[in-house]
């Protein structure tokens, strides 16, 4: 009869281990407040190549999650038009070309290309001198090549004809990080 108590007894408490330990790992999986409700997911993500949107908290924000890109042809290539207004990050390109006013092209050649024209709000960027070659990573908006923009911005009425010739659009840089340089002299 000792036996048969101490194996009932055995399994009880085998029993109340194994859900005791269930229960353990289904809060750990589902976290929840003292109100009983579960946590929200992060409303923030890492951007990633490609992404076309941002989450819907940064869209009710009125935010949005930048477009990271290692090849600007994903723009020009592409229907240009459509990347009007998003913000995006070309990732370690090379400048094709520059100006004297710092403004510079990346891309494939002249008939391939981007203009990049740097941001009148950032004074740092506009000390900045960028060489045919340099290796950068820009952080910037699409915005659509036109006189008005030739005229809010840097870009003269001849390379923001160029960029309506090539792609349509321009990427106004906020920032401009320079990986490698050409060491003009």
């Amino acid at each position: 009869m000792m036996k048969a108590n101490g194996r009932i007894l055995l399994g009880i408490l085998l029993t109340i281990g194994l859900l005791f330990g269930i229960s353990t790992v289904a809060q750990n999986q589902n976290p929840q407040d003292q109100n009983g409700s579960q946590p929200s997911p992060p409303t923030s993500q890492p951007p990633t190549q490609g992404n076309m949107s941002g989450t819907s908290q940064d869209s009710q924000n009125g935010a949005q999650e930048p477009v990271v890109l290692v090849d600007p042809g994903k723009i020009y290539n592409q229907d240009p038009t459509s990347w009007v207004g998003k913000n995006v990050v070309l990732q370690n390109v090379m400048v094709q070309d520059a100006d004297k006013a710092g403004n510079f092209w990346v891309g494939l050649d002249k008939n391939h290309r981007l203009l990049i024209v740097k941001s009148k709000d950032n004074p740092n960027l506009l000390a900045k001198i960028f060489h045919k070659g340099d290796i950068v990573t820009i952080d910037g908006k699409i915005h659509p090549a036109g006189d008005i923009e030739a005229q809010e911005t840097d870009a003269s009425n001849g390379k923001m004809k160029k960029a309506r010739q090539t792609s349509g659009v321009f990427l106004l840089a906020h920032d401009v990080n320079i990986a490698s340089s050409t060491q003009h002299k």
